[in-house]
C-alpha cells in the first residue's frame, strides 16, 4: 500500500493544487505524510458520517471535494475544526480537491453534470488558453420533458424557468462554478446558449435570466457536484488502492419528501 506521501503525488499529478482557484485550501488538509495507506473514502464533504464510514471499511484517507476549511478559525470548538479533530482522533488522513478537480476536463464535475444529459462538452464557459474547464458549454439534443425527466433522475431539488422546447446548447456551471455566478449568466448569453444550468441561483439571477430570455435550472449545490465522485472513483481504483464512494443518499445533506 502507497503512503500518505506517495498517494499525494498521484493525487496532484491527477488534480494539480496549481489548476485551483486563487485562495482555494485543495490538497492534504489533515495527517502524516508517512502514513501507509489502507483505503479511500470519497464524499462531497468531511462529515462525522463520512469518517465513520471510512472506518467501517477499515480506510483511513477521506477524499472530499469541499475543503473543511476555507477561513481561519480562531478556536477548535468551531465546527470546522471539530470534524477534523474527530478525523484526528479515528486515524483519518483528509485530502480536498475542490476547482482543481471543477476544472478538470474528463474527471471534473462538468463532464458529470454533461452525462445526466448525454451531453457533448465543446468548450469552457469562462475561456482557458490551458485545457481547463471553468464551466462547460454542452451540446445535448432533449426535448424539453426529456431535459427535466433527466434533471429529476439526478436531484430531488430541481427549480427552472424559461426553457424552451427543445435544447441543443446549454451551459453547465456546476455548484458555486469558480466565481461569481451573474459572470456564468453573461457568459452564456454571449455564447447563445439556450439554459444555464448551476447548483444555486439567487432572486437577481433568476430575474436576470427571465428578462434575457434565457433558461435557467438550478439543479443544488451538493447534487451537481456529486457525479464527479465516481468518475474520481474509476480514476483511484487504476492505482490498485481500496476506493468506497459514499452513497448519494447516505452523504447528501437534505431530508428527501415523499
Amino acid at each position: 500500500m502507497p503512503t500518505v506521501h506517495e498517494l499525494l503525488s498521484y493525487l496532484d499529478g491527477l488534480f494539480p493544487p496549481a489548476t485551483a482557484c486563487l485562495d482555494d485550501p485543495v490538497g492534504l488538509c489533515l495527517g502524516p505524510c508517512d502514513m501507509e495507506v489502507t483505503g479511500i473514502t470519497l464524499a462531497v464533504d468531511v462529515t462525522c458520517a463520512a469518517i465513520e464510514a471510512a472506518v467501517a471499511r477499515g480506510h483511513n484517507f477521506l477524499f472530499a471535494h469541499h475543503p473543511p476549511l476555507y477561513r481561519a478559525v480562531t478556536t477548535l470548538t468551531h465546527p470546522s475544526a471539530t470534524v477534523l479533530l474527530y478525523a484526528a482522533a479515528k486515524g483519518i488522513a483528509v485530502y480536498a480537491a475542490h476547482t482543481n478537480l471543477d476544472a478538470h476536463a474528463t474527471l471534473g464535475t462538468n463532464p458529470a453534470l454533461a452525462a445526466w444529459f448525454s451531453g457533448q462538452i465543446v468548450g469552457s464557459l469562462e475561456p482557458t488558453d490551458d485545457g481547463l474547464l471553468r464551466g462547460s458549454i454542452a451540446r445535448v439534443d432533449l426535448s424539453r420533458e426529456d431535459f427535466l425527466a433527466r434533471l429529476n433522475q439526478y436531484s430531488p431539488n430541481v427549480l427552472t424557468d424559461g426553457l424552451p422546447d427543445r435544447l441543443h446548447t446549454i451551459a453547465l456551471w456546476p455548484g458555486a462554478g469558480c466565481g461569481d455566478d451573474q459572470l456564468a449568466a453573461a457568459l452564456a448569453l454571449a455564447q447563445g446558449c439556450q439554459a444555464l444550468v448551476l447548483g444555486d441561483a439567487d432572486l437577481h439571477l433568476w430575474r436576470h435570466a427571465r428578462d434575457n430570455g434565457m433558461g435557467l435550472v438550478a439543479a443544488g449545490h451538493y447534487h451537481t457536484e456529486f457525479g464527479a465522485l465516481a468518475l474520481v472513483q474509476k480514476a483511484l481504483q487504476k492505482a490498485g488502492i481500496g476506493v468506497y464512494c459514499l452513497d448519494v443518499f447516505e452523504d447528501e445533506p437534505y431530508t428527501r419528501q415523499g
